[in-house]
């Protein structure tokens, strides 16, 4: 397992980030990837939240496209 963590900024909007993945794809991972467990804050918000399920989906187009920077990365 490995751990990861950051910041991307979306239409001036930043997202900090922090997560684990396995080594290799899982049927546990995002979308039967290798993000275990996943969390973007925006403002101090969680405003996504992975763990081998969704507790909570990006909403809005922004945080999909904050989602999908990270996952581009990660997955």
């Amino acid at each position: 397992m490995k751990a990861f963590k950051g910041f991307v900024i979306v239409n001036g909007n930043g997202y900090h980030y922090e997560g684990q993945q396995y080594s290799r794809k899982s049927k546990y991972g995002i979308n039967g990837g290798k993000i275990k467990q996943l969390t973007i804050k925006c403002k101090g918000k969680v405003v996504t939240s992975y763990d081998k399920a969704w507790n909570i989906e990006p909403s809005n187009n922004e945080q999909r496209d904050a989602f999908e920077i990270i996952a581009f990365d990660y997955n």
